[in-house]
């Protein structure tokens, strides 16, 4: 397979999980506000339903993490 192929996929792969990421974030956005997310305790919650979710869908566990490092990432660098 060449290389721009590979890339293709991948990408294709990345776009259709933040898919279902946003399920997750969407839902959580209609009962709390974001910056609940700087307690390190709700920021686990979040991210164990998002393992959670995610897990349920059949995504592999490379790709759920991820998901969780890029919701990390995103709320701590806010």
């Amino acid at each position: 397979m060449d290389q721009h192929k590979q890339f293709t996929q991948k990408t294709n792969k990345l776009a259709h999980l933040l898919e279902k990421l946003t399920t997750v974030v969407n839902s959580e956005a209609q009962y709390q506000d974001i910056n609940i997310y700087e307690d390190d305790i709700e920021l686990e919650i979040l991210k164990f339903q998002i393992k959670q979710h995610l897990s349920r869908q059949g995504v592999q566990e490379s790709d759920i993490k991820l998901a969780t490092d890029f919701v990390n990432q995103y709320i701590n660098d806010r």
